[in-house]
């Protein structure tokens, strides 16, 4: 580390932050992925109310092969 750390204090990662809220920033960043592919498949929705279509995906996914 290249500073001074409070008492008491625990910190983890690089650059190092409080210990909490760098598990949460990891647990956040494990979920990217995942939020990736739901923004994906909502741009794709939200493309198709702009051209007007149906949002039933049952029927477009059997004739995309998706």
């Amino acid at each position: 580390m290249t500073k001074s750390v409070p008492p008491d204090t625990a910190v983890s990662g690089y650059p190092a932050r409080e210990h909490k809220k760098a598990r949460r920033l990891w647990a956040f960043t494990n979920r990217l992925p995942d939020l990736y592919e739901r923004v994906k498949e909502l741009e794709r929705k939200l493309a198709k109310l702009e051209e007007g279509e149906s949002l039933d995906s049952s029927a477009e996914d059997d004739k995309s092969g998706s």
